[in-house]
């Protein structure tokens, strides 16, 4: 049978196991003087006492944030993270898939990606999550506008057909 360690919580006075307390490295023992439980209490009784001190601490937290993502490289570093976490792909790979797209549009083949960015959209297929290519703005809306349904654009493009006056594109 193992024995659990207690410690004295200064918040609550109250002797509670080492499980309850977060870590503070500067400490003799590495765990906080307050539990966890205190320590939010505490923390948010705080904050509301001293607004102006919070606004500053997280206009500066900002300030750092946005400074990191000013360069090319926290910019790449942005978008790397970014990638992973909702494509589940790499800046690597993204690069790899446009330059095999000769660096432009998989649908339309337009070397710009749209109107307010440098980056094409990574499309897929969302109920699988696998991702198909990387789109321009305008053809990765048109296919979310018709819900990724090939009946709706197959219609459409019978419409189109049908409506069409010899105009040029």
């Amino acid at each position: 049978m193992t024995q659990s360690v207690l410690k004295y919580c200064s918040g609550c006075e109250k002797e509670l196991t080492t499980e309850e307390f977060g870590v503070d490295k500067q400490r003799h023992d590495s765990l906080t003087s307050r539990c966890r439980s205190c320590r939010n209490k505490y923390s948010k009784k705080w904050e509301r006492e001293n607004p102006d001190s919070v606004a500053v601490k997280n206009k500066r937290a900002r300030e750092r944030e946005r400074k990191k993502y000013l360069t090319p490289e926290g910019r790449r570093i942005h978008k790397d993270r970014e990638l992973r976490s909702t494509f589940g792909i790499s800046l690597a790979e993204y690069e790899t898939m446009l330059k095999n797209q000769n660096h432009g549009c998989a649908i339309c083949s337009r070397q710009t990606a749209g109107h307010r960015t440098i980056y094409f959209a990574v499309d897929h297929n969302h109920k699988t999550g696998k991702v198909r290519g990387l789109l321009c703005s305008s053809c990765n809306r048109g296919i979310g506008h018709f819900f990724e349904n090939i009946n709706f654009m197959s219609s459409a493009i019978d419409y189109l057909r049908s409506h069409n006056e010899n105009t040029a594109n």
